[in-house]
């Protein structure tokens, strides 16, 4: 396959990839909770803004709106069509899902416009991997059809970086610019080093940065304010409500604290996994002989690819400025993800032609050598071969080219491997991490019990874990159903069904009875695949994440359960209470 086949097939692989995380994890957290709101309110309620989401429960800080809009526009026609044509689904859960899938296909095209110029400045087989190196990964493509902010703002970077790798720089900084002011104000970690850069290199004069930032960053301020102040009901600027926030008043450390190398040591490891060796490679100019740059260390200007590194720097710079911060997450270093995941891919394409070059130039040296005796001296371009009497050095030159392709060809089987295994214990664990969700639809089948001819005004009270592990109002009854999020002074006595988390909570099981009980993710635990099954203390590391089955990989990796989730409803009539009997 050529090299520019083989760059569409990894693309539409990277596609295939994001819709499938979209359709085994459709629900969403409380992370993407004001978006996903926002854009079933705008779909649903549309001009009745006394209805929205955001009028209840506001969050923290305040989020824009264009985002939202710009996904609930994507996705209205097929959210008209289920509206006309399926009527009588009960719930609005396919529009969501079409929702995340529009959000990941506008990433996908951002990707894909970022990957073309890859492609221009590195070419066509380097860019291939490149999008192979994204398929591969968890964390990307499984975000990239989540409405988190992060992932708003990482459409435009990727915008931004394919015009910087285009040369346009002035598009490529007013890009940043909109993402900064619009989506996320961290952003401008990455555009710092990256106009600094810019500016040492005389590739942008002082001049230009300012026009580009403003021409672009008005038009997009305007439109978050009147956007947003129309729709909060008060005159709001949203970037600048979190800025104060997060950095000025570091309220964010309210919610957890890490140590500095948190990102290199955690959370890049996590994103990158077993591609992240394939980075090395991708910034050394000869792959297969690594180790001339410990033996010499002056050479490492001619030794580097300073191409590959100067795209390369500027992520680097943004995670070491963000790791200052004491709150950290991994969302938080989605711009420099993709300089990453471009010197991965760099470095897939350069093993691979070192393997397959290193054959070619084994096999014709061979013919050289039965044709032409020991006299004659040989050359290539990576190693100085010569064909002398005694042999001496065609045998060095063979331990070279053995051994660069076996060092090779370890860290591609190592790269691949890890990362595979990785994504699938990830997406495994993630697909029962919304307990909040599958309670809501557990919920809706008992009451389709209980009130088989007809559901009327029934009242339900969802808590607090519920609702940000998995609850929407997609997933919420269109008619006959009233819920209530109340967190303080609620009158359990009035609901029908209670949604809890924790039924033993406010004396719930003097009032209801659990009628479905939801079991979430655990932990995942890689165990002693020597040792029997049921052996004492056979767990050797358990490892956080998102959702689990019972067993993965046989003996070598289990995934723990427990309950998370509680279905309650009304006796009828109450038990007798036994401080009354």
């Amino acid at each position: 396959m050529r090299a520019r086949g083989w760059r569409k097939v990894a693309e539409v692989v990277l596609l295939a990839v994001i819709v499938t995380h979209a359709l085994l994890c459709p629900f969403t957290k409380v992370e993407e909770s004001f978006n996903i709101q926002a854009i079933h309110d705008l779909l649903v309620h549309r001009q009745d803004l006394a209805s929205y989401d955001h009028n209840d429960f506001p969050g923290v800080v305040p989020r824009t709106f264009l985002g939202a809009a710009v996904v609930a526009t994507v996705s209205s026609p097929f959210h008209i069509a289920v509206e006309a044509f399926f009527a009588d689904l009960s719930t609005r859960l396919a529009s969501q899902v079409a929702a995340r899938l529009a959000l990941g296909l506008l990433c996908w095209l951002a990707f894909r416009r970022f990957n073309s110029a890859v492609a221009f400045r590195f070419g066509d087989a380097p860019a291939g991997w490149a999008a192979g190196v994204w398929a591969l990964q968890f964390h990307l493509p499984f975000y990239m059809s989540r409405t988190l902010p992060n992932v708003f703002a990482l459409c435009v970077v990727l915008l931004a970086l394919q015009a910087w790798l285009r040369d346009n720089v002035p598009r490529a900084l007013g890009l940043f610019t909109v993402a900064t002011l619009v989506f996320r104000c961290d952003v401008v970690v990455l555009l710092g080093p990256l106009t600094l850069q810019l500016l040492l290199t005389g590739r942008v004069r002082p001049l230009e940065v300012i026009t580009a930032g403003l021409m672009w960053g008005i038009p997009s301020l305007v439109a978050s304010f009147l956007l947003d102040s129309a729709l909060w009901g008060r005159w709001v600027w949203p970037e600048s409500q979190v800025l104060l926030f997060n950095t000025v008043a570091n309220r964010s450390s309210e919610w957890g604290e890490m140590p500095f190398y948190w990102y290199f040591v955690s959370a890049l490891p996590r994103a990158l996994s077993g591609t992240a060796l394939l980075i090395p490679i991708g910034l050394l100019r000869d792959p297969s002989r690594p180790l001339q740059l410990l033996r010499r260390p002056a050479a490492a200007e001619a030794i580097i690819d300073s191409q590959v590194f100067s795209y390369f720097l500027p992520g680097v710079a943004m995670v070491s400025l963000y790791s200052a911060l004491p709150h950290k997450e991994l969302r938080f270093v989605f711009p420099a993800l993709p300089l990453f995941n471009l010197a991965a891919g760099v470095g897939m394409s350069k093993a691979v032609r070192g393997i397959l070059s290193a054959k070619a130039k084994d096999k014709d040296k061979d013919n050289d050598n039965d044709g032409n005796g020991g006299g004659r001296t040989r050359s290539n371009a990576r190693y100085q071969v010569t064909s002398s009497g005694n042999g001496r050095g065609e045998a060095t030159g063979k331990d070279r080219t053995v051994m660069g392709r076996l060092f090779l060809c370890v860290v591609v089987g190592l790269a691949l491997i890890a990362t595979a295994g990785t994504t699938a214990l990830a997406l495994t664990a993630s697909s029962a991490n919304y307990p909040g969700a599958l309670a809501l639809e557990a919920l809706h089948r008992v009451i389709d019990a209980d009130h088989r001819e007809s559901v009327k005004d029934v009242l339900v009270h969802v808590d607090v874990q519920a609702a940000m592990t998995g609850v929407s109002r997609f997933g919420q009854r269109k008619k006959g159903v009233v819920y209530s999020k109340q967190e303080e002074g609620v009158d359990f006595s009035k609901f029908d069904f209670v949604v809890t988390s924790d039924p033993t909570k406010h004396r719930l099981l003097d009032l209801f009875e659990i009628r479905e009980t939801i079991q979430g993710f655990e932990s995942i635990t890689l165990k002693r695949f020597w040792q029997e099954q049921g052996e004492e203390n056979d767990v050797v590391e358990t490892v956080g994440s998102q959702g689990a089955m019972d067993e993965l990989f046989g003996r070598v990796v289990s995934v723990s359960m427990r309950d998370k989730m509680y279905v309650m409803a009304r006796w009828f009539p109450p038990p007798p209470r036994e401080d009354l009997v």
